[in-house]
C-alpha cells in the first residue's frame, strides 16, 4: 500500500469530556459491528467505528477524514435497538488527521500535534497519534473531544481545509448543541479559523426531529467554485523592421485604447501600458470573459502615421507568441478570437504596427546665375516637404553643394521604418553674359562725310548669349570719334562694352629724319651748331653743342657701360632729338616748323595714351605737343612724367647706328 497507519492511537472522550478520561465515554476506535451496540448511558448511542470516507490534498500532503460509522447507524430520539423501546440519540466521534510527504513518494503520519515540523496544538495531552492532535480544535466543548464527521474539502491554494462536524460553534449553550456545520482548520497551524452552522439541530426531547442532532447529520463537502477566469491580451508594438515578428529592440506602444467586442457591442476597454501590454480579465470586463465565446479585440483607432504590419508570419512551433495577429475588419485593426474553457487564457494576441511609408514633395526647379567666366556655384535650395513619423530626408547633391554649369538633377529620399519615397528636381547654373569689344579703331579718309568702317564682331561669353552693337560693322562713320556700344544678353541679364572708331581727314605729314643717340655718339665730329638742354645740367639751361664732353656724356648715358637710370635714359634720347632738329636748322627753320604740326603717328609709331601732369599725349598728338610736355616736366622737375616721355622719344629716335631715319 502507498500509506497505512494503525488506529490504536489515544482519542479521549466521545461524550461528557468534562469528566475526563476514565470517567467519560471513550472515543477509542472499535471494530465494526452489524448489531446494536453502545457504550453510552442515558439514551446515548456511542460506539466509535472508523470509516475512511475522505482524503484531501494540501500542497502534496494528505488530510485524512475518518467518519464514525455509528453516526450513520443511530438517529436522534429514534428506536435504534430492536430489543427495547428506548429512543436513542447518536453521538458521532469521527477524526481528522494529517500526513506529510516524505519526499520519496510516501507519507508520514502526524505525531504529538506536529506534522512536517509544523503545528501549534498542545502536545502530550493524550489525544491523537503520538500523544497530541494536529487539528486540535476538532471538538465541541465541553462534552465532545472528537466531533468531525469525515467530510473534507481543500481548495488548491487556500490555507484552510473545510471539515464537516457536530456542534461547529465552539461555545456552550443549549441553542448551540445538536447542530451540524463546517469548520475551517488552518493547514499550517492546525487551529480553527472559523465555523459555520448549517443546521440548528433539535435536542433529544424533540421526538420526531428531522435532523440527526449529534449523529452524522451531514454528508460530503463539495467546493462549488466559480469557473476559472479567462484572460485575453498581450502587446501592441512598433514593428521597426516590418517583418511582423517582435524583436528585442522593438518598443511597445503605450496609451492606446483597446476594445473587447462581443456580438458587435463593446463590452470592455483598456489602455496599453507604456510597454505596449494590455489585458482583459475580470478586473476590467464586467461579468468576466465568457468561455467558448467569439470575441474581437480591436484598437479604437490606429495611432497617427501607423498601419498594420504583416499577419501570422512566424510559422515556427512557438511563432504565435511573437508574431502579429491583427487584421483590418470594417476599417479597424482587430484580432478575432474564440475563447476556450474556463481558465484557458490566451496571452498571445499581439498587434504589430508599422509606420506608414513617408511621402515627399521636392521644391520647384532652381535656376541661378553666376558671373561670366565662372564654372560652378554653391547653390542652396529649399528643403523638400516630407510627411510621416520618424522621417529622415536626404538629398544628393546636398543643398549648399557646388553645382557645375549646366543642369544637374537633385534626387531626394524620405525614409522611415515603414519604407521610403523619392522625388527629384533640377538645378540649372547659367553663367552670366560677358563681352569683349574690339580695340579702338583709327582710320583716315579723304572725304569730309566720313567713311565705311568694318570692325571685328565682339566676342560674347555665357550660355545662350547673343551679341548686338548700336552701330553695324561696315556702316559709315563720320569724321571724328564715334563710340560704339555692344551688348551681350542671356537669361541672366545683359552687359556692355564700348570701343571707339576715329575717322580723321587725311592730311600731309611733314617729317624729319630722326637719328638715334647711338648715331650721334659715333658722329660727334658732325654735331650741328646750336644749344641743347641736358636735364639736371647747367640749371636746365641750354648748352652749346661745342661742349663736346657734355654732349658725349649725355649721349653715352653711363660712362662705365652699366645700365642707365631714368634720367640718363631721358637725357640720351632728348639730346639726340634736339640734335636732329638742329641738323635741320633749328626750331625756327621752316622745315622744322612744318614738322612740328605733324602728328606723331606720321612717324609710324604707336603707343597707348600717356597721362601726364600737363595733359594726355597720344599717337595723334602733334610733335610740338611732345616738346611742350617735355619742357613743362623739366621745369617742374617731374621725373615720373619724364620717364613716360622717354619711351616716346625712344620710339621717335629709333636705335639705328647708321643714321637711317626712323
Amino acid at each position: 500500500p502507498l500509506f497505512q497507519f494503525p488506529l490504536n492511537y489515544p482519542r479521549r472522550c466521545a461524550d461528557s469530556a468534562q469528566n475526563g478520561p476514565g470517567n467519560c465515554f471513550s472515543a477509542a476506535w472499535r471494530p465494526w459491528t452489524t448489531t446494536f451496540a453502545t457504550i453510552g448511558t442515558e439514551e446515548r448511542g456511542i460506539y466509535p467505528q472508523p470509516w475512511l470516507t475522505d482524503i484531501a490534498f494540501d500542497r502534496g500532503n494528505l488530510v485524512i477524514g475518518l467518519r464514525d460509522r455509528s453516526g450513520d447507524q443511530y438517529g436522534t430520539d429514534t428506536l435504534d435497538n430492536p430489543g427495547d423501546n428506548i429512543r436513542y440519540y447518536g453521538v458521532s466521534a469521527g477524526d481528522t488527521l494529517r500526513a506529510v510527504s516524505n519526499g520519496s513518494g510516501g507519507f508520514v503520519l502526524e505525531s504529538n500535534a506536529r506534522a512536517g515540523g509544523q503545528g501549534t496544538g498542545p502536545q502530550n495531552n493524550g489525544e491523537g497519534p503520538g500523544g497530541g492532535e494536529y487539528y486540535f480544535t476538532d471538538f465541541a466543548p465541553p462534552f465532545n473531544d472528537e466531533s468531525t464527521i469525515g467530510a473534507l474539502a481543500q481548495i488548491p491554494g487556500h490555507p484552510n481545509v473545510l471539515v464537516n462536524m457536530v456542534d461547529p460553534i465552539p461555545l456552550l449553550g443549549l441553542s448551540l448543541v445538536f447542530d451540524g456545520g463546517t469548520a475551517w482548520f488552518n493547514n499550517d497551524t492546525g487551529g480553527r479559523t472559523k465555523s459555520y452552522r448549517i443546521y440548528d439541530g433539535s435536542r433529544r426531547t424533540n421526538v420526531g426531529a428531522l435532523d440527526f442532532g449529534k449523529a452524522n447529520g451531514l454528508g460530503d463537502i463539495v467546493a462549488i467554485c466559480n469557473p476559472a477566469p479567462l484572460e485575453l491580451g498581450n502587446r501592441v508594438w512598433n514593428d521597426l523592421d516590418c517583418d511582423g515578428i517582435q524583436d528585442a529592440n522593438e518598443p511597445g506602444l503605450g496609451g492606446l485604447t483597446v476594445q473587447l467586442i462581443k456580438n458587435g457591442v463593446i463590452v470592455a476597454t483598456t489602455t496599453t501600458m507604456p510597454t505596449g501590454g494590455y489585458y482583459f480579465d475580470p478586473a476590467n470586463v464586467p461579468g468576466g470573459i465568457l468561455p467558448n465565446m467569439d470575441y474581437q479585440i480591436c484598437l479604437a483607432s490606429l495611432p497617427a502615421g501607423f498601419g498594420l504590419t504583416l499577419k501570422d508570419t512566424d510559422s515556427s512551433a512557438n511563432g504565435d507568441i511573437r508574431d502579429s495577429d491583427a487584421m483590418l475588419i470594417d476599417g479597424k485593426a482587430c484580432i478575432p478570437v474564440t475563447t476556450g474553457g474556463p481558465g484557458q487564457n490566451n496571452p498571445n494576441l499581439d498587434f504589430g504596427l508599422k509606420l506608414n511609408p513617408p511621402t515627399i514633395t521636392c521644391p520647384a526647379p532652381v535656376s541661378v546665375c553666376v558671373a561670366a567666366g565662372a564654372t560652378s556655384s554653391n547653390v542652396t535650395y529649399a528643403a523638400p516637404t516630407a510627411t510621416g513619423d520618424g522621417v529622415t530626408v536626404t538629398c544628393t547633391p546636398a543643398s549648399g553643394s557646388s553645382f557645375p554649369l549646366g543642369t544637374t538633377t537633385v534626387t531626394c529620399k524620405a525614409t522611415n521604418t515603414g519604407g521610403e519615397a523619392t522625388c527629384s528636381f533640377t538645378v540649372r547654373v547659367t553663367d552670366g553674359p560677358g563681352i569683349t569689344c574690339p580695340t579702338n579703331i583709327r582710320t583716315l579718309t579723304a572725304s569730309s562725310t566720313g567713311t565705311a568702317v568694318t570692325f571685328p564682331a565682339p566676342v560674347g561669353r555665357g550660355t545662350g548669349t547673343t551679341v548686338s552693337c548700336d552701330r553695324a560693322s561696315g556702316s559709315n562713320f563720320p569724321v571724328g570719334t564715334t563710340t560704339v556700344t555692344c551688348t551681350a544678353t542671356n537669361t541672366c541679364g545683359t552687359t556692355t562694352c564700348t570701343f571707339t572708331v576715329t575717322v580723321e581727314l587725311q592730311a600731309k605729314c611733314d617729317t624729319l629724319c630722326y637719328r638715334s643717340a647711338g648715331y650721334w655718339l659715333l658722329n660727334l665730329d658732325k654735331l650741328p651748331g646750336g644749344t641743347v638742354v641736358i636735364y639736371g645740367v647747367n640749371n636746365n639751361s641750354g648748352i652749346s653743342t661745342d661742349k663736346f664732353r657734355s654732349i658725349q656724356s649725355a649721349l653715352q648715358g653711363n660712362p662705365f657701360g652699366g645700365p642707365l637710370n631714368a634720367r640718363q635714359r631721358f637725357n640720351r634720347e632728348y639730346v639726340a632729338a634736339q640734335l636732329n632738329i638742329l641738323h635741320y636748322g633749328g626750331p625756327g627753320a621752316p622745315t622744322v616748323f612744318n614738322t612740328m604740326w605733324a602728328n606723331l603717328s606720321c612717324y609710324g609709331i604707336d603707343f597707348a595714351p600717356i597721362t601726364l601732369a600737363s595733359g594726355v599725349l597720344t599717337r595723334d598728338s602733334m610733335v610740338k605737343e611732345l616738346y611742350m610736355h617735355i619742357t613743362l616736366a623739366i621745369q617742374s622737375r617731374n621725373d615720373a612724367d619724364l620717364a613716360k616721355l622717354t619711351t616716346v622719344l625712344e620710339l621717335l629716335n629709333g636705335n639705328n647706328l647708321l643714321g637711317l631715319c626712323n
